[in-house]
């Protein structure tokens, strides 16, 4: 019992956290980037071949129709297209853009990581949506990358709590010196 609620409390941890994000100049004010797996730990590590999903936060007074969404991996300055899904959609019909009373707007998309960029390296995802040319949203997100071994031996290891303060709290000190 006390496994499954661990367990549900670290996927919950999980969901409601938001990396940490270099916004650009963009119509819309980007207040959150929330990304599968990924906490407001610097780097954010992505899996190469994966699909990840992204959900962005932002106000908008206007909510445009049509959205093209572009993203791509620079590591070691080479840059690399990432595949979106949907690249290109419409609001209310294969868009997952919502809106909420007091304007703050959420936008889910997919992204696949390239296959052909190095592993254990770190670099930068962009992000870009935009409508008839005009720049919507935009930002940038320090990453790694990593194989899918490498993210099962991180997952494992996240399970566990380690205290790694120099100087050991009281509750510690207890368990260390009984």
């Amino acid at each position: 019992m006390f496994v499954f609620f661990t367990l549900l409390q670290l996927a919950v941890a999980a969901v409601l956290a938001y990396v940490r994000f270099e916004a650009c100049d963009a119509m819309y004010d980007l207040t959150a980037v929330q990304i599968d797996g990924c906490d407001e730990r610097i780097p954010c590590y992505v899996t190469i071949g994966q699909n990840v999903s992204i959900t962005l936060y932002f106000h908008a007074d206007y909510l445009y129709q049509n959205l093209d969404q572009d993203a791509w991996m620079d590591i070691n300055d080479v840059v690399s297209p990432a595949e979106v899904s949907p690249e290109k959609c419409q609001t209310n019909y294969n868009c997952s853009a919502v809106s909420t009373m007091d304007t703050i707007t959420s936008l889910t998309g997919v992204v696949t990581v390239p296959d052909d960029i190095p592993t254990s390296v770190r670099g930068f995802m962009h992000w870009l949506t935009e409508s008839e040319g005009q720049p919507l949203l935009c930002f940038s997100v320090r990453v790694a990358t990593q194989r899918i071994e490498q993210k099962r031996l991180r997952d494992l290891f996240n399970l566990y709590k380690y205290d790694t303060e120099e100087v050991p709290s009281s509750d510690n000190e207890k368990l260390v010196n009984p």
